[in-house]
């Protein structure tokens, strides 16, 4: 087994190899859907489903599941930025991506992944997106989920 810095050097090197294609081609073990929401989108495994239960007070804000993932979005007027490596996304001027090792001792994740975006328009919301990876395969699943990531 490596150590966890091995694994989060081998997923930032993936990253880097994702962000440089066309295209995103999603692994073929299981189906993927798009994901539409308010102001922006995504694909994503057909096993990560909405968790309808969360609401936001002054943002729209929402929680998508999967086994080994937890997916957890805000998109407002006051959504942060965490930082991190620029990376493109589609209908953005600003993004950046924070990949690190879980240190949350009530968070059952070995990693998270961290994307800060904000729309070409300045007076859009911007979108914070936090997904929480069990694996480094789940790892690899949520930076294609990342890279799909455009706004509408």
């Amino acid at each position: 087994m490596l150590p966890r810095r091995s694994w989060v050097l081998i997923a930032i090197g993936m990253m880097a190899t994702m962000l440089s294609c066309d295209s995103v081609e999603k692994p073929n073990v299981e189906p993927w859907h798009h994901v539409q929401l308010r102001g922006f989108s995504f694909d994503a495994p057909q096993s990560l489903q909405r968790d309808w239960n969360y609401r936001g007070i002054d943002s729209y804000v929402g929680v998508f599941r999967s086994p080994g993932m937890f997916l957890d979005f805000d998109y407002g007027m006051y959504s942060g930025s965490y930082g991190g490596n620029p990376v493109h996304v589609r209908r953005a001027y600003d993004a950046t991506l924070l990949i690190r090792p879980s240190d949350d001792p009530n968070d059952s994740s070995t990693y998270v992944a961290i994307l800060s975006a904000r729309p070409r328009k300045a007076y859009l919301p911007s979108l914070v997106m936090d997904v929480h990876c069990a694996s480094a395969e789940d790892l690899n699943t949520a930076l294609l989920i990342l890279h799909s990531l455009a706004f509408d």
